[in-house]
């Protein structure tokens, strides 16, 4: 879509680098992720594996890292070719990457949580549409906003932080020097590290290994 039309919402090419990324974390992670875990865990594969050798680390790492590095990959080859069909350059490689993997980070735990309360692959179907519509609606209100309009309203919802430093990392910083990137990208990664942080102790406290009798 992008590559016919130029992106119609928000400002620059940094709107469709966010689409394509967020539009990624749903299909290839959350959505993928949460309907494994919750699918090894009904057939009791997650605790078979747990029984075994390998670590709790591992068993986790192997299920959700497929759908990580997908989404890496994926986002890699877009923003290639994004970058290439309209002929720009991100401002920042080492802030969009940043971005990307920030997103992984925050949306991987979220998923675990999602799936503490996902009882089939089937009823991830429901379970996953909040994260869903929060990821959507958050980067289509941040698209919206101008950057430096962006205020803790945007910040505090999942995803609204690493939207910001994926905006940062195409479009640059409003100002110059590496006072002007610190500045800029202190909240969106602050905000980011929080809903992260908030996510993991939600997973590490709900999570389950086998299903409820």
């Amino acid at each position: 879509m992008w590559v016919v039309n130029e992106p119609t919402v928000g400002e620059g090419l940094g709107t469709a680098i966010v689409f394509q990324v967020i539009g990624l974390q749903i299909l290839s992670l959350h959505t993928v992720g949460t309907m494994a875990l919750a699918s090894r865990r009904e057939q009791l594969v997650l605790k078979r594996w747990r029984s075994s050798e390998a670590s709790s680390t591992n068993v986790l790492a192997g299920t959700i890292g497929i759908p990580a590095a997908l989404v890496v990959i994926q986002a890699v080859v877009l923003t290639l070719i994004t970058a290439a069909v309209y002929d720009q350059r991100p401002a920042s490689v080492a802030m969009l990457s940043l971005g990307v993997l920030a997103v992984v980070a925050s949306i991987g735990a979220i998923t675990f949580v999602v799936a503490a309360f996902t009882r089939s692959s089937e009823h991830a179907m429901i379970t996953t549409c909040p994260v869903v519509a929060l990821l959507m609606g958050a980067s289509v209100w941040a698209m919206l906003r101008p950057f430096d309009a962006t205020d803790w309203a945007v910040l505090a919802l999942p995803g609204g932080g690493v939207i910001q430093l994926l905006r940062l990392g195409w479009d640059g910083p409003a100002g110059t020097g590496l006072l002007a990137w610190f500045t800029e990208a202190a909240p969106s990664l602050l905000a980011t590290v929080v809903v992260t942080a908030l996510a993991t102790a939600g997973a590490v406290r709900w999570f389950r290994w086998e299903p409820r009798r």
